[in-house]
């Protein structure tokens, strides 16, 4: 009973069995017959996850851990094998880039709608994370509130990590620089930064994620709410419009929201926009990983 391969199904009365609509007959191979309960033996066996393609590519023994690191991803490429020695070599073969066709179409789970050329090896697809924030000081209840935004960019490719730093000083303007018009802004100069100076990237297979911590600007942006502040609208139209011509290149957009504190990054360099009131950005030294 403390076998976790066995499944026990408890009745009160040795009469359910007579009166059961399925024939126990046909589980005789797989059950153990007691005065109080039918035991089913489980047949299944063992299963092994190979990822080659995913958030972390490796072998898995659980299709919920295979499913962490591929649900969502764009171009996951999975198999599922009996043993090990089969999902390793499959996982070798795959990250060499010889990984059938076959296999390729029936394991993607996030398609893009422009399709991997054959020859690009796993390890040249490009992944960008694109952190944005922003404040103003008063919030708009000042006749010339000081705000500013800023945007953290973080470009991954093969085993290299590149990182800009984005810092954005509002000046007056005929709009009211509130809040959510600091936001807004702090997405945008992320956009624009890619389009600037990263424009290439977008030709190559590449997913593009974007957080945020306003909710009111991420569900504007993924059409969850309708934008009809006059102040917020012309920033909108630009952010859309930008995210829809990535898309044209073939570019995966995934938007979501999250909570202030995994935001800080972003938060440091929008409160440094504001405490020395210009713009500029920074980009560290190129990070290789290990």
């Amino acid at each position: 009973m403390h076998n976790k391969n066995i499944i026990a199904l408890s009745f009160f009365y040795m009469a359910s069995y007579k009166s059961s609509s399925f024939s126990l007959r046909r589980l005789r191979p797989f059950i153990t017959l007691s005065r109080t309960c039918v035991v089913l033996h489980a047949t299944g066996k063992t299963k092994f996850y190979a990822v080659a393609k995913g958030r972390e590519p490796g072998i898995y023994e659980t299709w919920h851990d295979c499913q962490l690191q591929v649900d969502g991803f764009s171009g996951a490429l999975y198999k599922s094998f009996t043993n090990r020695e089969k999902s390793e070599a499959y996982l070798r073969d795959a990250m060499k880039g010889d990984a059938s066709k076959d296999a390729m179409k029936s394991n993607t789970l996030s398609k893009s709608s422009n399709p991997i050329p054959k020859e690009n090896k796993l390890d040249e697809y490009y992944h960008i994370n694109l952190n944005f924030d922003g404040g103003s000081r008063g919030n708009g209840k000042t006749v010339s509130p000081i705000a500013g935004s800023g945007a953290v960019l973080k470009v991954f490719h093969k085993n290299q990590e590149e990182k800009i730093y984005i810092r954005k000083f509002i000046k007056e303007n005929n709009l009211v620089s509130t809040n959510n018009y600091a936001e807004y802004t702090g997405l945008l100069e992320g956009l624009k930064e890619i389009f600037k100076n990263h424009e290439h990237i977008l030709r190559e297979p590449t997913k593009l994620e974007i957080f945020g911590d306003s909710l009111l600007v991420i569900k504007q942006v993924t059409g969850e709410y309708v934008c009809r502040s006059c102040n917020l609208k012309g920033l909108y139209q630009e952010v859309v419009g930008m995210i829809r011509k990535m898309k044209e290149k073939g570019v995966t957009v995934e938007v979501t929201h999250i909570y202030r504190s995994e935001n800080s990054e972003a938060d440091v360099l929008a409160n440094e926009a504001m405490d020395q009131q210009k713009s500029w950005k920074t980009s560290p030294v190129t990070h290789q990983n290990e």
